[in-house]
């Protein structure tokens, strides 16, 4: 019985490691980050638990014609060409050799995240979009041409197209537009929701096709017409405010329709941010080449441990 009393005396001195709730501690987020550099372009990709970095170095001007995409397993670029670009693909790793996927003046990603759509421009500047699986084959080509205006993005319903004072869901298998939303600039869209701004961007309007929601930029700000993104549960978006001149980051409660500025947290110029598959975290690119990791609900982000020279275009995040 001493014996058996001294046992359980010391394991009250051991700390728990399991959480109250009584399930174990949640893993951690081990995402890969995937980088558009400049000076010169190429892909940086990194493994944030290690800091291991590969390269692969692009054509000049393929970052300025297109973003990069993460598509499966697979980084998806848009290479400058005559008559039209080459969409590209290459493995996370950077290990293989681009291969081609198609030929296309415009791409976005499909609503399926194993596929993406092409476009070629007519001459009357009309869409010829076909879905193509990035990893293996073609769909059949659409049966109508898309109308002439910016591709912005992809929902289950059918492409993100631009107007001048709104956007619209287009159908390109039956023609028909599905629906609008006012603003004219695509901050974001994740399923059938898109997050759409306009004029000096003081609100942004999150709409589904059943209904809208108006969210207000935080401490009198302004949202900035430029790329946010949408954590992968879609809870939260992350999206730049003003000024241009020193930007700083919101979130946005998508079910809430509230948003509030991150502490502590100024962006670099390109504004770069990306969430962590498991949407506990959001990176982004910070002035000076730092890369920042916030947990939402955190007092200030914190250092990734990686600072680059170049400028950071655009940041992704693969699992």
């Amino acid at each position: 019985m001493r014996r058996l009393a001294l046992v359980l005396a010391l394991m009250a001195l051991v700390p728990a490691t399991v959480p109250a709730g009584g399930g174990p501690p949640p893993p951690p987020d081990r995402g890969t980050l995937v980088l558009a550099l400049l000076n010169p372009e190429r892909i940086a990709v990194v493994d944030v638990a290690t800091g291991q970095t590969a390269e692969q170095r692009l054509p000049g001007g393929t970052l300025c014609r297109s973003r990069l995409h993460v598509v499966g397993d697979r980084i998806v670029y848009l290479q400058p060409g005559t008559p039209y670009g080459r969409v590209m693909s290459i493995d996370l790793a950077l290990r293989e050799r681009p291969r081609l996927v198609g030929r296309a003046d415009v791409m976005v990603p499909s609503a399926d995240p194993r596929r993406l759509w092409l476009g070629v421009r007519t001459d009357r500047g009309r869409l010829r979009m076909r879905e193509a699986w990035v990893a293996s084959r073609f769909a059949p080509r659409a049966r109508h041409t898309a109308p002439a205006a910016p591709l912005l993005g992809a929902v289950p319903d059918g492409l993100v197209l631009g107007g001048r004072r709104s956007t619209f869901v287009y159908d390109p298998q039956t023609g028909r537009r599905l629906r609008g939303t006012p603003g004219a600039f695509v901050i974001a869209t994740r399923g059938s929701r898109i997050a759409t701004c306009g004029g000096a961007c003081t609100t942004l309007l999150l709409a589904d096709g059943r209904e809208g929601r108006l969210v207000h930029a935080p401490d009198g700000a302004h949202f900035i017409a430029t790329d946010g993104s949408f954590s992968a549960d879609g809870a939260l978006a992350a999206v730049p405010i003003g000024p241009w001149t020193r930007p700083r980051l919101a979130l946005v409660d998508a079910a809430a329709a509230t948003s509030r500025a991150v502490p502590e947290l100024r962006l670099g110029a390109y504004m770069a941010t990306g969430w962590s598959p498991s949407a506990r975290l959001l990176y982004a690119a910070g002035p000076g080449g730092r890369i920042l990791s916030y947990a939402p609900g955190d007092p200030r982000p914190e250092p990734v441990g990686l600072r680059l020279a170049s400028p950071v275009m655009q940041l992704l995040v693969a699992e």
